[in-house]
């Protein structure tokens, strides 16, 4: 039941805001490398911070990791 309000909001969310899927770029990310770059990091910050930069996109955040990486912040 919860599954089912989740998926129909998300296909609301995905409607209204012309949401599309991008390629993750995951296999082609050197880790190692960018954790000696960015020694602030986690995992999950390097790989948004390094799809928002491969797509030219913004990241909605208020964490100051962010801030470390040459890639739009919208607070």
């Amino acid at each position: 039941m919860i599954l089912k309000l989740i998926l129909r909001e998300l296909a609301k969310f995905y409607k209204q805001f012309n949401v599309q899927n991008l390629n993750d770029n995951f296999s082609i990310i050197n880790f190692q490398r960018k954790y000696i770059e960015f020694p602030q990091s986690d995992f999950n910050d390097i790989l948004i911070a390094e799809n928002a930069i491969a797509n030219s996109c913004k990241i909605l955040t208020q964490d100051k990791d962010f801030a470390q990486y040459p890639v739009e912040i919208i607070k």
